[in-house]
């Protein structure tokens, strides 16, 4: 299945509340390595594609421009919210714009907003 995963922009610390830039995971949920142990399978997911930083409605050109699809391992408590992408989305193969405010990843014909509406 290919998904959106979108990670909440603040997080208690001992310090205090951390306001981070949008943190986006774009890519294939895959099955976990061998290795990782079954208990900690329910605190995470694992995907293989593209993280995206993106800032003020700004993208970090080099991570989008990355061919390498990586794996990552997010943990399910960070997550704010997940959306379902088109299984036809070539991960490999996608280019990104900003319109209207909004970050739109297109590949296949198709655009394919990664933001939603109202999000800043």
């Amino acid at each position: 299945m290919k998904v959106k995963v979108r990670l909440k922009l603040e997080e208690e610390s001992k310090g205090g509340i951390t306001r981070e830039p949008r943190r986006v995971f774009i890519g294939e949920i895959i099955p976990f390595p061998a290795e990782f142990p079954p208990g900690l399978q329910k605190e995470f997911i694992h995907i293989r594609g593209k993280h995206l930083l993106l800032e003020r409605h700004q993208a970090n050109i080099e991570t989008l421009e990355d061919p390498v699809l990586q794996e990552y391992l997010i943990p399910i408590p960070r997550i704010d919210w997940i959306t379902v992408l088109p299984e036809d989305l070539d991960l490999s193969k996608c280019k990104y714009q900003v319109i209207g405010g909004r970050l739109i990843c297109s590949t296949t014909g198709k655009a394919v907003s990664l933001k939603e509406t109202g999000e800043t």
